[in-house]
């Protein structure tokens, strides 16, 4: 996925927020994934989700003032909603700041090395004791959240930022592989 490294902190934080949403929903759509093996896969994104989200709110330009909160409570925010419940879940079942680092520095990896002729993103924890509250975490999201496909919180195609897609297309290039520069 390209600009997960970008110089620029905005374009760095949105490509991490794009690339998260988009892999997560490409998985869930044409991964063929169980309801428990994609909320293991949202899970394991959430953490480094709100990370790019607080980069983006950080970083985002004072000039896009009148589209901040279209951008952060209507385009951005379902997906922070949903990554907050999924790390409050992470942190329920035992997982401290160190695992959070774990799952936050998998998802960079496997979002770096991704193949994207493959719909489901390689994510084999290391550490078994992480897997096994990663897995534990998991069980119980199922039972908390609408799945990702279902959520109707999650459909953001109608959110018009023209300001926000115009400087993103023109400030972070590498962007446009992933779709910005076309409507969000």
């Amino acid at each position: 996925m390209p600009g997960l490294d970008d110089g620029d902190p905005l374009c760095s934080a949105w490509s991490r927020y794009a690339a998260s949403t988009q892999v997560v929903t490409v998985a869930a759509n044409f991964g063929g994934l169980t309801e428990l093996e994609l909320a293991r896969i949202e899970l394991i994104a959430a953490p480094a989700l709100l990370r790019a989200v607080a980069d983006l709110a950080a970083s985002f330009p004072s000039a896009l003032g009148a589209e901040r909160g279209v951008v952060f409570d209507d385009l951005v925010g379902p997906f922070e909603r949903r990554a907050d419940k999924a790390v409050a879940r992470l942190t329920a079942v035992g997982i401290d700041e160190t695992g959070i680092e774990a799952l936050v520095d998998r998802w960079l990896a496997a979002l770096r090395d991704r193949d994207p002729e493959q719909p489901v993103p390689v994510l084999d924890l290391a550490d078994r004791q992480l897997a096994m509250s990663v897995e534990r975490a998991a069980t119980g999201y199922v039972g908390d959240v609408t799945t990702w496909t279902r959520d109707p919180s999650l459909d953001v195609g109608s959110v018009e930022v023209p300001l926000t897609v115009a400087l993103l297309a023109d400030r972070c290039p590498d962007l446009s592989t992933v779709g910005v520069g076309d409507a969000i």
